[in-house]
């Protein structure tokens, strides 16, 4: 009998962990379904649209944003990558936008 209540509890277990795995994709498609966005707001991993409500993480007093949990994952492995990446595509859309002649 305990055995059978141990298998089930495993097996419990186990389901609810590939259900979790998921979960990340699960952040995807929500997000892709128009979430609540403030603008300017976006993930420094993908650089998606990231919901301020959703899921965040501290860096050095700055809080970052991002599309889903497993984007914080690769972020907490290696911050200034991606901090650096976000700069560059900040300096390159200001460039950007100021790509007019002046008179």
């Amino acid at each position: 009998m305990f055995r059978k209540k141990l298998m089930a509890v495993l097996a419990a277990g186990v389901i609810g962990m590939a259900i979790c795995g998921s979960g990340s994709a699960l952040a995807h498609e929500e997000h892709e379904a128009g979430q609540a966005v403030k603008k300017g707001e976006v993930c420094p991993v993908t650089g998606e649209k990231a919901d301020p409500k959703g899921v965040s993480y501290e860096y050095k007093g700055k809080v970052y944003h991002f599309c889903c949990a497993s984007c914080v994952a690769d972020f907490k492995k290696d911050p200034e990558k991606y901090i650096k990446k976000m700069k560059e595509k900040e300096g390159a859309a200001k460039a950007k936008e100021h790509d007019h002649p002046h008179e």
